[in-house]
Parts: C-alpha cells; structure tokens; sequence
C-alpha cells in the first residue's frame, strides 16, 4: 500500500487565533491513485472564557472536506466547519453568593485550496474566511458583550518530507496575509451605565512553520501511523488600531484604552501549537485520523480534540 501523508491541523491553531474559535477543515495531501475524496468530522475545544474565575468553556461542532484531483499535479480543497456553544457558570466573591455568568457562540469557516504536487513536495495556495458572534454577561463587575467578527486570509506554503521505509519527517513553510473586522459592544451596567463600542480593522503579514514525525507500520489490510507535529507563527507586520467609543449617560468620547478585556481580543502574538495524533488508512479506501493538541504562549490557551473519518475514490 502507498504510504499517505497526513496533516489535518486546525488552520486557526497554526496560523493564529481570534476569539477563542477553534475549527478543523481538512486541507490533506493524498496520494494521487484516486480522484476523489471525503471526510466529515467532529472537533472540540476547551479554554477558559474569563480569567477572574473558573469558566471553562466548551465549544463544539463539525467539519466537511472535499479534495479533486484534477490530474496527478493538481489537487483541489474545499472545506466548511461549523462551532457552538452555550455555557453558564456560578460566580462567588466574599458575601456575595449565587451569581451567574454567561457565554455563548456560534462560528464558522469555509476554506478553498490548490495544490500542486511535485516529486518530492508541494505548493499551497488557500483562503478561508472564519466568522464569529458572541454575547456573554461577566460578573464583579457586571458587564454585558457582545463580539462579532469576520477575518479572511490567504495562505501560500511550500511542503516537502524525508522518509525512510518507517520513518516520515515532514517540514513545511509559508506566508499568511489576514484581514480582521471585528465589532465589540461592552455595556457596564453601573449608575450610570458606560458603553464602550470598539471597531477594530486590522492587516498583517506573517511567516509560518509546521514540523511532523511519523512512523509507519503497515498491517494485513491497513497501514497506520502516530504523528507528532509543532508549529509557530511570526507576525512580521501589521496595520490597524482599534478605536474605542466610550460612553456615559450624555457623555461621549473616544478613547485609546477600555479594558483588557477588549484589546486582548484583537491582538495576534506570536504564537504556536504542539499535536499528538494517529491516522488509519484500509485498502478499500477509507480512513480515520484522531488527534489531540494545544496551543503554545497564546491567549487563551486553547486545547482542542477531534475525529475525522474520510474515504478515497
């Protein structure tokens, strides 16, 4: 059987995170013998909403992917995913007891990919667009948000791998270009109430890397292989600062700074991802891959776990 690279990482994992979203199209390389492919999915994440206190959140959701090879160069990817969530958590501070806060969420994202395959490597251009509603109720201080946003990017790698008859090490670079509008609405509900409305629009450049190790052991009817990946993400340039409209009763202003809450929203550090998985490939053409990873110096500090199954023809 025909050895078949596998690398179906979160394109928000190593290419950066906005608000927390985390989803999992599946931009793979298959092996050319077949036209067609498949695959549906599960993901989930788990990070903690707000930082004075215990609130884990929990989105979830699904994953459909799509590859067309057009000839034995040329491949094409087409992918959606889908996350939901809506948790409550009771709050408690001194004498005041029995408190809840709230969140919920909803995004999605659509992604669009060309391959071309050589020999030995390959050459990537993708876009995606990622969008993202929130609304959630924070306590001590009581305060109400609501997030919306829509960031589109454009990605361009080169992929390459060493291999042996077990052994696989995979290395890949590339460029990032993304563009982010987000709107954020902060309602302090205080005597009186302050409103802090923020339009953020905002485009930056940055270079990525991603690195797999894989061992191959091949079966009766199937070939299987664990897979450790890493990656990071340097911003090399930017464009765009937030403005914040705040306001008070009759009174309003524009301001540089509201809250953490607020601007650490938007920033995109330099940051990356570790991931631990296993892929399955069955002669008839199926397969599964499952994995487990979590981000590295980003906030928040995202775990996330899925299932993909997928079939070739």
């Amino acid at each position: 059987m025909e050895k078949r690279r596998f690398n179906y990482l979160s394109p928000l994992l190593s290419k950066g995170l906005k608000f927390g979203i985390l989803v999992s199209p599946m931009f793979a390389s298959i092996a050319m013998a077949e036209k067609h492919s498949l695959s549906i999915g599960y993901n989930t994440s788990e990070y903690q909403y707000f930082d004075a206190y215990e609130s884990t959140f929990k989105p979830d959701g699904g994953s459909l992917g799509y590859s067309y090879s057009f000839s034995d160069t040329w491949l094409l990817n087409l992918s959606y995913a889908q996350q939901t969530a809506k948790q409550r958590w009771r709050v408690s501070q001194g004498e005041i007891q029995g408190l809840l806060s709230a969140a919920e969420q909803d995004s999605n994202a659509y992604g669009l990919g060309f391959s071309w395959l050589g020999e030995d490597y390959s050459l990537s251009l993708s876009y995606s667009k990622q969008s993202n509603s929130e609304e959630a109720l924070a306590r001590i201080p009581a305060v109400i948000e609501v997030i919306d946003g829509d960031n589109q990017s454009l990605n361009f790698s080169y992929d390459s791998a060493l291999t042996s008859e077990t052994w696989e090490f995979g290395y890949g670079i590339g460029v990032q270009y993304l563009d982010s509008e987000n709107l954020t609405r902060q309602t302090n509900l205080t005597d009186p109430i302050l409103i802090a409305t923020t339009n953020f629009d905002q485009t930056s450049w940055s270079v990525f890397t991603d690195l797999d190790l894989s061992y191959w052991v091949e079966g009766e009817s199937f070939t299987w292989a664990p897979q450790l990946t890493v990656g990071w993400n340097w911003e090399i340039s930017s464009d765009g600062e937030p403005l914040v409209l705040a306001t008070r009763g009759g009174e309003r202003r524009v301001v540089t700074r509201f809250s953490d809450r607020v601007l650490e929203s938007f920033k995109t550090p330099d940051a990356g991802y570790w991931q631990i998985g296993a892929f399955f490939q069955w002669d008839s053409g199926w397969n599964l891959s499952v994995s487990t990873g979590n981000t590295i110096s980003a906030e928040p500090e995202i775990q996330s776990t899925s299932i993909e199954i997928g079939v070739y023809f």
